[in-house]
C-alpha cells in the first residue's frame, strides 16, 4: 500500500512541475510512456503523438524536438498555457534546427513524352503549390514563358463579366480546358483561375477573386502539360493525383524533387499562450501557421520556408510576437495578420515572397511580405528582400514602422508602396498616432507587362492612399522607385520630416484626383526634407490637384530641391481653375513666388555639367542667328492668330534681337510656336543648340525641340524646358536626333506672355559629346544596422545642407546621405563652366562653391574664337592666390 501511494505522490508532484518532452525521429520511439519521454535519451518519435498527448499538456510545459531531424506532419496545438507559463515548442541537441516538413521527396518516375516525366502518389492533395528541385523553388508551368517578350503575357481585347476573356490572337490548338489561366485584371490582381473551357480564341474560366478582368490587360496559361519546355517547370493532375515534371538533362531520379503535401504545419485555433522557438518549417502546401482567434503566440529564432501560400496566417489574434526569424519563399504573403492588435514583428528576415506570377493568391492583399491590420502594433528592425508587390501594408491605429530595410519590390504587380495603407471606405476612419519612421526602401521596380501602359511603373516608396490621414513620416530614406519616393494620394494631416530622397523618378507627389474627388490634399506639413534627383530628366517633386487648392496643401519649408545636373524646373504643379486645367514646371523660386511656401528652402549647393563638348562640326545650321539686320529665316504660328515675331535693334541682348510678343492674351492654355528653318539632322547624331534669352516676366518658360518641317510635322528629338528670366541668360541645350530628316526645324513653344521676350545668338551645330557620368561627382550612403558606419571615402564631399564629409565621417543607423564631390578648381572645371562665345563673351562673374573659388571672365574674344582667358581667384584663406588660365568657350 505503501508504495502505491508513493508512485500516486510522485505522479501528484510531477503535475505540479512544467514538463520536458522529448522527440527524435531518428532515435525515438511512440510506444515509451510519458515519463520516459521526459528524457533525452528515451524521446518519442513522432509529430501524430505530439498531437495524441497535446491535450494533456500543462501550462509550463515543453516539447523539444531534436536538432538535426526532419518530423513531417501537422502539428495540432489542443491546449493553451498561461501568461506567465506558456506551452513551449523548441529544439534541444546539437546541430541545426529540427524541421518540421511538409515535402514528400518524389521518386519513381516514368518518362512520358517530350522529355516529361510523371510521378504518382496517394499522399498528394488536390492541388501541389510548392515544388523544390536540389533546394531551389520551381514555378509551375507556363506559356508563354516567363522570360518571353513582355514577360510571357498575352493580351486579350474582350471580357465579358468575370468568366471569359476573348484573345483574338490565340490559336485553339493547344486547347487550354482544365488548365490555368492567370490574368492581370488590373495593375494590382494577378488572379489565378480555372479553365472550363478553351474554344476558339475564347477561354471560360472560373474566377479566383471578385475582381474582373480590365480589356487590354495581359494573361498566360499553366498548369497543363503542353506549357512545359523549361528546365524544371512542372504540372500536376488533381484529378489522376499525377505530377509531371521537364528534365532536359539526365533524369529526374538524378535531383532531389520534393513536393508539398501537407496544407498546414501548425495549426492553432481558439488556443492561447504557444510559443514556437528554433524551429524550422518547411513545405506547407497552403500556411505554415494558421493561427485563429489566439493569443499571445510567439515565434522566435525559427525559420519558415517554402510556404505555397502564407508562412503566418492570423486572424482574430492578440499580443502576436514573431521576432529573430528567417522567412523565404512564401508564394502568397509572408506574414498575414488579420485583426491582431498589440503584436510585434521584429528583427526578421523576410526574402523572396510572392516571386512568382500566377502562385499567389488572386486577390489584391497577395505577393506581400507583411500585412498588419491592428491597433498598438510595431513593425521594426526588419530586412524584407525581393517581395512581388507590397513588403509593409498597416492599418490601424498607434502602429510604428520603424527601422526597416526594404529592398526591391513591386515586380509581379504594382501601383504599390514599400510602405502602403489605405483608407478608402465611404465613411473614412480617422486615424491616430501613426509613425513610419528610419526605414530604407530601395529599388521599387514596377511591374508593366501584361497593362495596357507598360511604360508606367508605378512603385513608389512610401505610398499613403485615398483618405489616409494622421500618419508621421519621419526620418526615413527612399532611393532608387520607379515611381515617387514618397506618394501622398488623396490624403490629409500627414507630417513629412526630415526624410532623404535620393535618384527616384519623381521624389515627392501630392495628389488629388478623381478617385477620391471629395478627399483633398490638406493639412501636409513638410519640412527639412532631402529631395534629390541624380539625373537631369527626373523631376523633385510633383503637386497636383483637381481644384484650385495648391495654396491650401499645408505648411513646407526648410527642404532641399537637389537637381545639380539641372536646378530649373525642378516641380510639376498641376491645378484646374473654372474648368481649365493649367500646368506648369516652375524653378524653386517660381514655386516660392506662386504659393509662398518653402521660403527658407533651397537647391543643390552647386551645379554639375552633364557632358562636354569635343568637338563642333560644320556651321551654324540657323545662319542669321545674330539678328544684325533683320530676322528672316523664322516665322510664328499661334492657334489663337495673337503672337508677332519682330526685329528689335534697341540693343537689348547684342544688337539686334528677335522679339516675341502677343497681341492679345486669351486668358487659356494657348501657346505660340515660333519656326527656324535648320537644314538636315541624322539620326542618333548630338546637336547642341546654344542662345540667348531675356524676359520681362520672371518665372515663366518656353520649350523647345527640334521637329520636321513638312509633312506630319512629327517631333525629331525630346522637348526640353528653358527657364525665361528678367535676367539675361546663356542657354545650351543637347538633342539627339531620332531620325534622319532633310528638312527639319528649332521649335520655340511660348506661353502667351503680358509682355515681350527677347532671343539672340541662336546656333545649332552638330556636335561630338562626352557624357559626364554623375556617379564620379554624387555618391548615395546608407546605413541600416543598429551601430554606426565609418564612410569609406576619400577627397572632400559636402551633402544637400552643405555640411562636409571626409575620411572619419561615418553614418548613424538607419540614416543616409547624399553627398556631392568638391572639385579642384583646375582646367577640367574650368570646361565645364557655363561660358558662352557666340558673339563675343560677356563679363560675367561664376562663382564656384566647389572649392570657394570665383571665375570672371577678363577678357572680350571675337565670336570665333574659341577660347577665353579666365581669371581664378582662390579665396581660400589660407591660399589668396589668382590663376590666369586658358580654357574653352562654351
Amino acid at each position: 500500500m505503501k508504495c502505491y501511494f508513493l508512485i500516486f505522490l510522485l505522479v501528484f508532484l510531477h503535475k505540479l512541475q512544467a514538463a520536458n518532452f522529448h522527440f527524435s525521429s531518428s532515435a525515438g520511439n511512440d510506444e515509451r510512456t510519458a515519463i520516459q519521454a521526459q528524457n533525452p535519451a528515451t524521446p518519442w518519435k513522432t509529430v501524430a503523438k505530439l498531437n495524441a498527448i497535446f491535450a494533456t499538456l500543462n501550462p509550463g510545459d515543453s516539447v523539444f524536438f531534436m536538432r538535426g531531424n526532419i518530423f513531417e506532419g501537422q502539428i495540432i496545438v489542443s491546449k493553451s498555457g498561461a501568461i506567465s507559463k506558456p506551452i513551449v515548442v523548441a529544439a534541444y541537441g546539437n546541430g541545426s534546427r529540427p524541421v518540421i516538413s511538409g515535402f514528400t521527396i518524389l521518386s519513381k518516375w516514368i518518362g512520358a513524352e517530350n522529355k516529361i516525366f510523371e510521378c504518382s502518389s496517394s499522399r498528394f492533395l488536390s492541388s501541389i503549390n510548392m515544388v523544390v528541385i536540389n533546394g531551389v523553388p520551381k514555378a509551375i508551368g507556363r506559356y508563354p514563358n516567363a522570360n518571353a517578350p513582355n514577360k510571357g503575357y498575352l493580351n486579350y481585347e474582350q471580357s465579358v463579366k468575370n468568366v471569359q476573356i476573348t484573345d483574338n490572337q490565340l490559336s485553339s490548338y493547344p486547347n487550354w480546358t482544365n488548365g490555368e489561366v492567370v490574368i492581370r485584371k488590373n495593375r494590382w490582381v494577378v488572379d489565378r483561375n480555372s479553365i472550363t473551357l478553351h474554344e476558339g480564341n475564347t477561354i471560360n474560366y472560373i474566377s479566383g477573386s471578385h475582381y474582373a478582368a480590365d480589356i487590354n490587360y495581359g494573361y498566360f496559361i499553366q498548369n497543363h502539360p503542353k506549357t512545359l519546355d523549361q528546365q524544371g517547370e512542372w504540372y500536376f493532375n488533381a484529378a489522376e493525383k499525377k505530377i509531371g515534371i521537364y528534365f532536359d538533362s539526365a533524369t529526374p531520379e538524378s535531383a532531389q524533387i520534393k513536393a508539398s503535401t501537407t496544407d498546414t504545419l501548425v495549426w492553432i485555433n481558439n488556443q492561447s499562450n504557444i510559443v514556437f522557438d528554433n524551429i524550422s518549417f518547411e513545405g506547407a502546401n497552403g500556411n505554415a501557421f494558421e493561427i485563429n482567434n489566439c493569443n499571445n503566440i510567439r515565434v522566435t529564432d525559427c525559420e519558415i520556408l517554402f510556404s505555397g501560400a502564407n508562412a503566418i496566417n492570423a486572424i482574430k489574434c492578440a499580443d502576436v510576437v514573431i521576432e529573430n526569424s528567417i522567412i523565404s519563399y512564401s508564394n502568397n504573403n509572408a506574414l498575414n495578420l488579420n485583426n491582431c492588435p498589440n503584436s510585434i514583428i521584429r528583427n526578421n528576415s523576410i526574402k523572396c515572397t510572392g516571386i512568382f506570377a500566377g502562385m499567389g493568391k488572386g486577390d489584391s492583399g497577395s505577393y506581400e511580405a507583411i500585412m498588419i491590420d491592428g491597433n498598438n502594433n510595431i513593425v521594426e528592425l526588419n530586412k524584407i528582400d525581393s517581395t512581388g508587390y507590397i513588403p509593409i501594408t498597416f492599418s490601424g491605429n498607434g502602429v510604428t514602422i520603424k527601422n526597416n530595410y526594404i529592398n526591391y519590390f513591386a515586380f509581379i504587380k504594382d501601383d504599390a508602396g514599400g510602405i502602403y495603407t489605405y483608407n478608402g471606405f465611404t465613411i473614412p476612419k480617422i486615424n491616430y498616432d501613426r509613425k513610419i519612421t528610419g526605414n530604407i526602401i530601395l529599388n521599387g521596380k514596377g511591374a508593366g507587362d501584361g497593362t495596357p501602359d507598360t511604360a508606367s511603373l508605378p512603385a513608389s516608396g512610401i505610398y499613403m492612399d485615398d483618405k489616409v490621414n494622421n500618419v508621421e513620416i519621419l526620418n526615413n530614406t527612399v532611393a532608387n522607385c520607379s515611381n515617387y519616393g514618397i506618394f501622398i494620394h488623396n490624403a490629409n494631416t500627414i507630417n513629412i520630416k526630415g526624410n532623404t530622397l535620393f535618384n527616384n523618378r519623381r521624389q515627392l507627389g501630392l495628389v488629388h484626383d478623381n478617385v477620391a474627388p471629395d478627399n483633398p490634399v490638406k493639412k501636409i506639413s513638410l519640412i527639412n526634407n532631402i529631395l534629390f534627383s541624380k539625373n537631369s530628366n527626373t523631376v523633385v517633386a510633383e503637386y497636383k490637384t483637381i481644384g484650385n487648392d495648391l495654396k491650401y496643401f499645408g505648411n513646407f519649408d526648410s527642404n532641399y530641391y537637389c537637381r545639380p545636373l539641372d536646378d530649373n524646373f525642378v516641380l510639376n504643379i498641376s491645378y484646374v481653375n473654372s474648368g481649365t486645367y493649367f500646368n506648369s514646371q516652375p524653378d524653386l523660386d517660381g514655386w516660392k513666388l506662386m504659393y509662398g511656401k518653402d521660403k527658407a528652402s533651397q537647391k543643390a549647393p552647386f551645379k554639375i555639367a552633364s557632358y562636354e563638348i569635343t568637338r563642333l562640326t560644320g556651321t551654324n545650321k540657323f545662319g542669321n542667328g545674330n539678328f544684325k539686320d533683320n530676322i528672316s529665316g523664322l516665322y510664328t504660328w499661334s492657334a489663337a492668330g495673337n503672337s508677332i515675331v519682330s526685329w528689335n535693334n534697341n540693343n537689348i541682348l547684342d544688337g539686334g534681337s528677335l522679339q516675341i510678343s502677343f497681341s492679345k492674351i486669351t486668358g487659356t492654355t494657348n501657346r505660340a510656336s515660333v519656326i527656324i528653318g535648320a537644314g538636315g539632322v541624322i539620326a542618333n547624331k548630338t546637336y547642341i543648340l546654344r542662345f540667348s534669352l531675356k524676359g520681362v516676366d520672371e518665372h515663366q518658360s518656353l520649350q523647345v525641340f527640334l521637329r520636321k518641317s513638312q509633312g506630319d510635322y512629327k517631333d525629331l528629338s525630346e522637348r526640353k524646358n528653358i527657364l525665361i528670366s528678367a535676367s539675361r541668360t546663356e542657354n545650351e541645350i543637347l538633342f539627339t536626333a531620332i531620325s534622319t530628316q532633310e528638312k527639319a526645324s528649332i521649335v520655340f513653344d511660348v506661353a502667351e506672355q503680358e509682355r515681350p521676350l527677347y532671343m539672340d545668338n541662336i546656333q545649332l551645330y552638330e556636335a561630338e559629346v562626352s557624357p559626364i557620368d554623375p556617379d564620379k561627382t554624387i555618391r548615395f550612403e546608407y546605413n541600416t544596422s543598429a551601430a554606426k558606419r565609418p564612410l569609406s571615402i576619400s577627397g572632400i564631399y559636402i551633402d544637400a545642407r552643405n555640411k562636409p564629409y571626409s575620411k572619419g565621417s561615418y553614418l548613424e543607423p538607419f540614416s543616409s546621405v547624399v553627398l556631392l564631390r568638391r572639385q579642384k578648381m583646375d582646367l577640367e572645371t574650368i570646361t565645364a563652366l557655363p561660358i558662352y562665345s557666340s558673339g563675343g563673351f560677356h563679363n560675367n562673374s561664376y562663382n564656384y562653391p566647389g572649392n570657394n573659388s570665383s571665375v570672371k571672365l577678363v577678357k572680350r574674344q571675337p565670336a570665333k574664337s574659341a577660347w577665353a582667358k579666365i581669371l581664378v581667384r582662390n579665396h581660400h584663406p589660407k591660399q589668396n592666390k589668382k590663376y590666369l588660365l586658358t580654357a574653352p568657350g562654351r
